[in-house]
C-alpha cells in the first residue's frame, strides 16, 4: 500500500520557471513601459531612458521587496484599504436577526434580539 502525503499549504502561488505570475506581470509591465517611452518620440530621448529605468526598477521593486513577511503590493493594497475604510463599528440593538429551521414535520421559528 502506497502512502500518499497531503501538503498543508495548498495556497501556493502559481509558477512559471523561478517566478510567479504576478512578479512576471510586474517585470514585464515594467519593462514593456520602458520599450514604450523608448519607442515613441514624444518625449526627449535622455527623459525616457530615465524614465524607462525608473519603471523597470518599480516593476523589479514590486515584484521582489516584501514588508512584514508580504509582498510589498499586497501590503500596499491592506493599507490603502485600511485608510478607506471606516475606523468605528457601531453597535445597535435594535437589529433583529432571525433563523429559520425546515424540518420534514415541522416547521421552527426562532427569534434573537
Amino acid at each position: 500500500m502506497k502512502v500518499h502525503i497531503i501538503p498543508q499549504e495548498l495556497n501556493i502561488a502559481d509558477r512559471i520557471g523561478p517566478f510567479t505570475i504576478v512578479q512576471w506581470v510586474f517585470i514585464g509591465s515594467g519593462v514593456l513601459i520602458a520599450l514604450v517611452l523608448l519607442s515613441t518620440g514624444f518625449i526627449n530621448t535622455l527623459l525616457s531612458i530615465a524614465l524607462g529605468f525608473g519603471a523597470i526598477g518599480l516593476g523589479l521593486f514590486l515584484a521582489f521587496f516584501k514588508l512584514e513577511k508580504q509582498p510589498i503590493y499586497e501590503f500596499l493594497i491592506d493599507y490603502f484599504l485600511y485608510w478607506v475604510r471606516p475606523k468605528s463599528y457601531i453597535y445597535s440593538s435594535d437589529t433583529r436577526m432571525s433563523f429559520e429551521f425546515e424540518d420534514d414535520e415541522d416547521y421552527v421559528d426562532i427569534d434573537i434580539y
